[in-house]
C-alpha cells in the first residue's frame, strides 16, 4: 500500500519530464525554421518573389480594429506606404516578428501604415490585441471576397508591403522587418533617405546559414 504514492510521483516526475524533453525539441525546431526564414531573408530572393495578391481587393477589404471595434481600409491609408501582415494567435513565428514589426512603425511613423491583419473569430483577436503591444494595430477581417482566397492555407506570417497601389514585396515567413534592407526600401518608395545615424543604429542582418 506505502509503493502506491511512490509510484504516482514516479509517474509524474516521469510524465512532466516528457513533457518538458518534448517542448525543448518543439522550440529547438521552431528556432531552426525562424534561423532558416532569416537566411532566406538575406537572399536575394526576398526582393524578388512573385505577388500573388489582387491589390485592388485587398486595399477596400473591411477591416475592424481589435481594440475598439471601428472600421476601416487600407484605401484609407494608401497615401502611406502599407505594411499588410498576415498573422493568428496560434502562430509562433507570427508573435517572434512582432516586435520588429514595431520597432519599424517608429522607425518611420509619417511614411509607414501598419496592418496586421487576422481571420480569426473578433473576440479572440480582440483578447491576444489588450494582451500585446499597444503599438501594434491589429485588426479582423472576413476571408471571403478579401483578394487572399488565393493564398488562403498557405503558410503564415506573410507580409505585403505596398506602395501607389503595387506590391513592392511579397514575403513569407518571419523577418526582422527593421531591418536596414527594409527601411531602405520604404524610403526607396517614398523618396526618403537614410541618414547616417539610422544606417549605424540598424539592425544587422543575418549571415546565410
Amino acid at each position: 500500500m506505502q509503493t502506491r504514492p511512490l509510484y504516482f510521483f514516479l509517474g509524474l516526475g516521469s510524465g512532466l519530464l516528457l513533457v518538458w524533453a518534448a517542448d525543448r525539441v518543439s522550440a529547438y525546431r521552431f528556432q531552426k525554421t525562424y534561423e532558416a526564414d532569416m537566411a532566406r531573408y538575406d537572399s536575394l530572393e526576398f526582393m524578388e518573389e512573385e505577388p500573388q495578391v489582387h491589390v485592388e481587393a485587398l486595399l477596400d477589404l473591411e477591416l475592424t480594429e481589435a481594440r475598439t471595434g471601428s472600421k476601416t481600409t487600407l484605401r484609407a491609408a494608401s497615401d502611406k506606404v502599407l505594411f499588410v501582415n498576415l498573422w493568428a494567435t496560434w502562430c509562433s513565428p507570427c508573435i517572434q516578428e512582432m516586435p520588429s514589426i514595431a520597432r519599424l512603425g517608429e522607425t518611420r511613423p509619417d511614411s509607414t501604415a501598419i496592418f496586421l491583419l487576422s481571420n480569426e473569430s473578433f473576440d479572440k483577436v480582440q483578447d491576444f490585441a489588450e494582451d500585446h503591444d499597444p503599438a501594434l494595430p491589429f485588426y479582423r477581417y472576413e476571408l471571403e471576397g478579401s483578394g487572399l482566397e488565393r493564398i488562403a492555407g498557405q503558410a503564415i506570417p506573410r507580409t505585403f508591403i505596398i506602395h501607389d497601389g503595387q506590391v513592392a514585396l511579397d514575403h513569407v515567413g518571419a523577418a526582422p522587418w527593421d531591418s536596414e534592407k527594409v527601411v531602405a526600401l520604404i524610403d526607396r518608395l517614398t523618396g526618403a533617405k537614410l541618414t547616417g545615424s539610422e544606417l549605424s543604429g540598424a539592425k544587422e542582418l543575418p549571415d546565410k546559414q
